[in-house]
């Protein structure tokens, strides 16, 4: 049974990890460089994918590496308390993925309704320190779709699709021994894939735009 001074800390790694997640470095990048409001282009997503489609590699690959730090920072602090056990750090890289995907501090605008990224980045960073071998199939895997199809999408989708074949393969031959990790892999990819519902509708429909592609401002 965890003490009462644990489960404060569990609740003080998951209240400091969604904050970090939440920071909305696309929004920030897109509107001190190019003045826009991001979230008014394309999917409407403040994620790396979006800003690839309307502004283009750099501004996207800026992005990317601030978003990847979000779950780098939130692991490390939490790998400073309760010896880093798995749950702590699981905790961690969970709550970067909400904050990314709903970020409390886009509520300050009015008619955001939380909207951020779709949390693919934060995710596979997470897999790749926690469970390297899932992290590393699904990153490749999802590299190698896109490389393919050439849609970042299909790619996170099949990525994800990946970590948990990956990591339920993993515990079920004994090679990945932490259930936290498991629970997160399925947790964080079932949440993921389900933020790229509209992605696997335009799919279907093949309509999905690929790499090259620019996006139109929304009309929402």
């Amino acid at each position: 049974m965890l003490l009462n001074t644990e489960i404060y800390t569990y609740v003080y790694i998951a209240i400091v990890s969604y904050l970090i997640g939440a920071i909305p470095y696309g929004l920030i990048i897109c509107y001190i460089s190019r003045g826009i409001d991001i979230r008014k282009h394309g999917s409407g997503s403040t994620g790396a994918t979006n800003i690839l489609r309307t502004l283009g590699w750099p501004l996207a690959i800026i992005v990317s590496i601030l978003d990847v730090s979000k779950t780098i920072i939130a692991i490390l602090i939490a790998s400073l308390f309760t010896g880093g056990d798995p749950l702590i750090k699981a905790i961690a890289a969970m709550f970067v993925i909400l904050g990314h995907i709903w970020p409390i501090y886009t509520v300050l605008v009015p008619g955001t309704k939380f909207r951020g990224g779709k949390g693919i980045l934060t995710g596979v960073v997470g897999l790749i320190i926690l469970s390297p071998v899932t992290g590393i199939t699904a990153f490749i895997s999802a590299v190698l779709t896109i490389a393919v199809f050439k849609i970042v999408s299909l790619g996170s989708i099949v990525g994800m699709a990946a970590a948990l074949t990956s990591i339920l393969f993993l515990y079920r031959i004994g090679q990945e021994q932490n259930i936290e990790y498991v629970i997160f892999a399925i947790i964080g990819s079932i949440i993921i894939i389900f933020k790229h519902t509209s992605n696997i509708k335009r799919l279907i429909n093949k309509t999905e735009p690929k790499i090259g592609n620019r996006a139109r401002k929304s009309k929402t």
